[in-house]
């Protein structure tokens, strides 16, 4: 980390999900010190979901640096769920939090139902188009700063 302004270290499964009898994800980023970034789909379920786990990070010590909703499906796909338009906004107001929106966007080359093959990824918040790279990058300033 010496010649970089941070370090990303990803976990997956949830805060609480264990990696070893006795140690969860919770354990790890609170012994490693890191600020937390959580990532979660934006779909219904993710205001009690998302809550919960800044409650669980605040009760062991650990720093919620910012929120990154993603959406892991198209809109299209399975019953009408107008949850997302609202989750960011409910988020940020509930939290206080830095909280990011990344839209679904098809995996290159794979043109899916009504997907556009090689589409760039879908817009972050209200603002501009972008990759995975600039995407990462506006969190990361969003979160830290840089």
């Amino acid at each position: 980390a010496a010649t970089h302004d941070g370090t990303l270290v990803e976990g997956a499964g949830g805060l609480m999900a264990p990696l070893a009898p006795g140690l969860t994800t919770a354990d790890l980023v609170r012994d490693l010190a890191v600020p937390l970034v959580i990532v979660a789909a934006d779909r219904l379920g993710v205001l009690s979901h998302t809550l919960l786990t800044v409650e669980c990070a605040g009760g062991r010590g650990i720093e919620v640096a910012g929120i990154v909703l993603n959406s892991p499906l198209p809109s299209h796909t399975g019953p009408a769920d107008e949850s997302p338009a609202h989750n960011l906004a409910e988020l940020r107001a509930l939290t206080g939090l830095p909280v990011f929106s990344i839209p679904y966007a098809p995996p290159p080359g794979s043109p899916g139902k009504g997907a556009q093959k090689n589409a760039p990824l879908a817009p972050i918040e209200e603002g501009g188009e972008g990759g995975v790279a600039e995407a990462v990058n506006a969190v990361l300033k969003g979160c830290f700063g840089y």
